[in-house]
């Protein structure tokens, strides 16, 4: 077949100016690339010390086959990333597996403080719902910087722990305290006030959240079983899987701290029945928690349950001499006790 050396030429020209712009290194194109690069590598370093550091708070070290589970990775790729952290000086081999540097420590420290403030931005000043926070916050780390850690935590009030409880490492490297003890671990008849949720997996952390159990909700152990749990959450009857159980942090209460068996949430009360409110529940924040504030649902505040709609959600309660209109998913926020018609007086 006859080709017209002209049209060669022209096409073959055309195609080596594309090239030209699209790969020379300078261009937009080889630019984007390369940041998508950097940016996927350098998120793959800083999730493998995430595993490390997490693993370091249970023992010396981290098997290789954990980090590699965990990162989801093939044993092949698992040994280039090992080798790109023994080079960066961030991590180092032990006899048992690898563990941090200082160095790989402190970078560690660091993702997870840009971590957990974005989490503490998401809940305080957005109306992001809770199951995206950890997702959100898991891309948001690897593109903020120390300037931008340093300036989030300040207009955040500088908050020593993320809405889950977990401890937020301060700009200096100092992690706060771990709270609590787990669920477990309580005596029956005990009483506890929740100071950690672990959200991962997923799965576990919605099941939790599904049965009422949130930071600031009181437990109280009612019966210990080989793999369950009975217990009365905010004065509600439920009842938890051992595994799940041992993602919740309480801090046990001294009995004359709290009359915890008195305590239970709006949603309980009756109409005609009264309540003093003792909190807020911690999960219950941003703009919604502001909102209750300002209607005057604070610590001490008498409510009373007084009329109900037709399909009864939601339900009108008198707060401060005015009826206010509540649906039960705001009023299992309030945490109250109930009293008598005597302690109003």
């Amino acid at each position: 077949m006859y080709v017209n050396p002209f049209y060669a030429l022209t096409i073959a020209i055309i195609g080596l100016v594309v090239l030209y712009f699209l790969f020379w290194p300078d261009s937009p194109v080889v630019r984007r690339i390369r940041r998508f690069l950097m940016h996927t590598k350098r998120a793959e370093i800083e999730d493998a010390l995430k595993v490390l550091y997490e693993c370091q708070r249970i023992q010396d070290f981290c098997e290789q086959k954990v980090l590699m589970q965990a990162l989801d990775i093939t044993a092949g790729h698992l040994e280039q990333l090992i080798d790109e952290l023994l080079v960066l000086q961030l991590a180092e081999k032990t006899g048992e597996g690898i563990r941090l540097t200082d160095k790989g420590l402190e970078y560690a420290l660091r993702v997870i403080r840009l971590h957990r403030l974005w989490e503490h931005y998401l809940a305080e000043q957005t109306s992001i719902p809770e199951d995206k926070w950890h997702a959100a916050a898991e891309l948001k780390e690897h593109q903020l910087g120390l300037d931008d850690a340093k300036r989030l935590s300040k207009a955040l009030g500088n908050p020593l722990y993320d809405p889950h409880g977990d401890p937020i490492p301060t700009e200096d490297g100092l992690v706060p305290p771990f709270r609590g003890i787990t669920l477990n671990r309580m005596e029956e008849a005990q009483t506890g006030r929740v100071v950690q949720l672990e959200d991962e997996p997923a799965e576990r952390y919605t099941a939790l959240r599904s049965r009422g159990v949130a930071l600031g909700t009181l437990i109280t152990l009612k019966k210990k079983e080989d793999q369950r749990l009975l217990l009365l959450v905010d004065g509600q009857e439920a009842e938890l899987q051992l595994w799940h159980a041992l993602a919740v942090y309480v801090q046990p209460l001294d009995p004359s701290e709290t009359e915890a068996g008195n305590i239970t949430t709006l949603l309980s009360l009756k109409t005609g029945e009264k309540g003093q409110v003792v909190g807020i529940s911690r999960a219950c924040r941003g703009p919604q928690r502001r909102r209750l504030m300002d209607l005057g649902v604070v610590p001490g505040s008498i409510i009373s349950r007084e009329l109900s709609s037709l399909g009864g959600d939601p339900v009108a309660y008198n707060i401060k001499d005015t009826l206010i209109a509540l649906r039960s998913d705001q009023a299992k926020m309030i945490q109250i006790r109930k009293i008598g018609q005597e302690e109003t007086k």
